[in-house]
């Protein structure tokens, strides 16, 4: 028995030993970020990020080196330009560890449509690569910052991150090549922008492979919502009415939950209920006190703030004839045999209507005790 087990492991050593693709971690240049851009009508740019694994030698003293390295090269297609980036480079290029692909704006509003099946099409390159639209991609893969020491390993563990700011959401290869295939032919990708540091906010839609409108600030978060069905940390400041007439400052945060249901086909109808948790982060007020007055009128005005960015977002996308949170896609699959795709898009959606029930209860009140303290005796 001992004997089959070590022939056993022999002949499998020997059969992973004489892979084609088997190669030592010096004779590859690991790709952590990729950046394309369009540069003239017939050109186009293509960058590299890579790390740089060597340190300096002993005894050299403090040399002051990055931690990345980017190559660029432009060419008339995305093939003759990684074939001259290779042409740069010692080892031969490793896409198995790509991170992120950042496309700039410029070329997105033209159509990205050859730069998916660009990435898709290279085998080592996984399908849940980070996508993301930027104007200036040179400028966020060459940000350096004491926060930012790899940008392509920033953005994947800023999606990984638990965020207290609920706007955009990671979109992966292969969930906008999903999203592009449905009825609506929609989808979202994250924008990055570069100031002083990277900031990942706010969604670019597209249709048809093209970029056509940008969802800002709570529109991404509510985007967020009516596709996935759930959203959390959304914060509100506003002012709430007391029953002495005054208003009061609040801070809160939300985690919503949302569960849609189609009450008609003709003309489309659809409800939405909504429940969620709020969680109080600041009450301006000298007392620091809360009321069950206090809570009630709060509901009442997070209800109307919420209905009121939740219809904002649904009728921009309206006027826009886009739908990228798979409405149509639910009429489709109760009548697919009736359903349009451009009768959906350009006469139905316009007018779908929308019933928007929300129900809030308080989750924490963010007070632990009072801070004022009352002298007991003399």
């Amino acid at each position: 028995m001992v004997k089959k087990i070590v022939i056993g492991l022999v002949f499998i050593a020997f059969l992973t030993g004489c892979l084609e693709d088997s190669k030592e971690i010096d004779q590859r240049t690991i790709v952590l970020g990729m950046g394309i851009d369009k540069i003239e009508e017939d050109e186009i740019q293509l960058s590299l990020q890579m790390p740089v694994v060597v340190r300096p030698m002993e005894g050299e003293g403090e040399i002051d080196h990055s931690e990345f390295v980017t190559f660029t090269a432009k060419a008339s297609s995305l093939w003759e330009a990684l074939t001259d980036l290779e042409a740069q480079t010692p080892t031969v290029l490793f896409f198995g560890h790509l991170k992120t692909v950042i496309i700039s704006e410029r070329l997105a509003k033209d159509g990205i449509d050859e730069v998916i099946d660009f990435i898709d099409r290279r085998s080592p390159i996984d399908n849940q690569v980070h996508l993301l639209i930027a104007s200036d991609v040179e400028a966020i893969l060459n940000s350096d910052s004491q926060l930012v020491f790899l940008p392509a390993l920033y953005i994947e563990r800023f999606f990984e991150a638990e965020q207290k700011l609920s706007r955009t959401d990671i979109v992966r290869l292969f969930e906008y090549r999903r999203d592009t295939n449905m009825i609506s032919k929609s989808a979202t990708i994250p924008l990055i922008y570069t100031e002083n540091n990277l900031t990942i906010q706010n969604f670019a839609v597209f249709k048809d492979d093209k970029m056509v409108d940008i969802l800002y600030g709570k529109e991404a978060g509510f985007s967020r919502l009516l596709k996935d069905e759930k959203l959390r940390n959304v914060n509100y400041t506003l002012p709430v009415p007391t029953t002495e007439g005054e208003n009061v400052e609040t801070s809160v945060s939300l985690h919503l939950n949302l569960d849609t249901s189609i009450l008609q086909h003709q003309p489309p109808k659809f409800n939405l209920d909504i429940d969620g948790d709020i969680e109080f982060i600041h009450l301006k007020t000298e007392e620091v006190e809360l009321t069950d007055e206090l809570i009630i009128a709060l509901k009442k005005e997070l209800k109307k703030v919420i209905e009121e960015d939740i219809l904002h977002t649904i009728n921009k996308m309206q006027e826009s004839h886009i739908e990228p949170w798979l409405f149509g896609h639910r009429i489709w699959v109760e009548e697919p045999e009736d359903f349009d795709e451009e009768q959906w898009l350009n006469n139905e959606w316009p007018i779908t209507e929308f019933v928007i029930n929300i129900d809030l209860e308080v989750e924490k009140i963010g007070q632990r005790g009072m801070l004022d303290k009352i002298k007991v005796g003399r």
